[in-house]
């Protein structure tokens, strides 16, 4: 049974063999141009590559803005009066009304130096001095009536003395000026507050005879 189905396999082989070469030979041979075409092009499973893009033309950086010219610069405000100048002008003014003037000078405590915060004050008094040649003080120096009245007047001679040694340091003629301590004699104001006393202790400026 099986020897009679191979014999019939061959035979139809046999028969369909010729038909199909003829079909074969039938096919145009532009279809088969166009198989070969697609088969190198696409065989590998990709798209054939495209030609790559020239490199864009690098743009031009841009211009450098020119930098905005230099503002002049303002014009230099006159410089105000130095302090010791607009001092020296009120002592000479008091002294011309009055006859004195009060400058506050700082003194440390229970000391005769003088405190550097008051050095403006002292120039301010040399000054006074250099504009008026003829010009001629009387240094006093004063106290509070805390502690011992005669300790209080040495303190005050000593702090006189200071202050005309400072003028003197400046330019100042010694002729020219004398220093007095009159301790806490002439309050100007009442002992009794701590405002009173503070101003008490003062330096005072009198006008006098020169020599």
């Amino acid at each position: 049974m099986r020897g009679l189905r191979f014999y019939g396999l061959l035979c139809l082989c046999s028969v369909l063999a010729p038909q199909a070469e003829q079909a074969l030979s039938a096919v145009p041979a532009e279809e088969t141009t166009v198989r070969g075409f697609f088969s190198s092009s696409f065989g590998n499973g990709t798209a054939p590559s495209q030609a790559a893009s020239p490199d864009a033309a690098a743009s031009p950086e841009p211009a450098a803005s020119p930098e905005p010219a230099a503002s002049p610069e303002p014009a230099a405000s006159p410089e105000p009066a130095a302090p010791s100048l607009r001092l020296s002008g009120a002592i000479l003014r008091d002294i011309q009304d009055k006859g004195f003037s009060v400058v506050p000078i700082l003194f440390s405590f229970d000391q005769a130096e003088i405190r550097p915060a008051s050095g403006e004050q002292v120039a301010a008094i040399a000054q006074a001095l250099r504009e008026k040649p003829d010009l001629c003080l009387r240094i006093e120096g004063h106290t509070d009536a805390v502690g011992d009245p005669a300790y209080n007047r040495d303190l005050s001679r000593l702090r006189a003395e200071a202050v005309k040694a400072a003028l003197v340091a400046l330019g100042a003629a010694e002729r020219r000026l004398q220093a007095l301590g009159l301790g806490s004699e002439n309050p100007v104001e009442d002992n009794a507050t701590p405002e009173g006393r503070a101003k008490n202790r003062r330096v005072e400026l009198h006008k006098r005879e020169c020599p």
